[in-house]
């Protein structure tokens, strides 16, 4: 988000606008702590961080070095969700080129088997985010790779009332575009 010239006036525009919280990209730049204090001033949350590391290198590349490098963002990224105080690290789902979808799901699934015992020793989740580039590249593909039953939780979020974190990724910015997709985010539950 570009508007605000300050961390604390654009989670003060955010919440003006309807939001709830905002989400984070780690490791980076970001001043994690001012980005935390900011938003728990403002009245919101931090809820979740975004593993962006993981968005170059790839849990799933066929480079040992490169799924290093990305691992240790995420696990940055873990600990980062712990400083601001969120619920989840979300980890994009990218195919890297020349490699197969089923390729991709092993190595990607023996890297976060690497990974799980620290974000259980920091009671942080695992989110996966679709990316739609080859890797699970449905709610189907997904559900499968997490060996669920898509069907079941999504009747499961009805019918408990499913009131939890739900992020938008938006192309541009701007007071107006954020209204309206607050309000579209609220009727998805309503």
């Amino acid at each position: 988000m570009s508007e605000g010239a300050t961390f604390r006036e654009r989670c003060d525009l955010l919440r003006d606008c309807g939001f709830d919280g905002v989400d984070a990209v780690t490791p980076s730049e970001l001043d994690v702590d001012a980005l935390h204090s900011a938003a728990e001033a403002a009245g919101i949350e931090v809820a979740n961080v975004l593993a962006g590391r993981s968005l170059r290198w790839v849990l799933a590349d066929p480079d040992p070095e490169v799924r290093a490098y990305g691992r240790e963002g995420l696990e940055r990224s873990l600990c980062d969700a712990v400083v601001l105080g969120a619920s989840s690290v979300m980890l994009p789902s990218l195919l890297p080129p020349a490699v197969s979808p089923t390729a991709e799901r092993k190595t990607t699934a023996e890297e976060l088997r690497r990974v799980l015992p620290l974000a259980g020793k920091l009671g942080i989740r695992i989110a996966i985010d679709n990316c739609w580039n080859g890797f699970l590249d449905s709610a189907k593909a997904l559900a499968e790779f997490v060996d669920c039953n898509w069907g079941a939780v999504a009747a499961a979020f009805r019918r408990i009332g499913f009131d939890g974190w739900m992020s938008a990724e938006l192309t541009g910015s701007g007071r107006e575009l954020l209204i309206r997709t607050s309000v579209a985010m609220d009727r998805l539950f309503a």
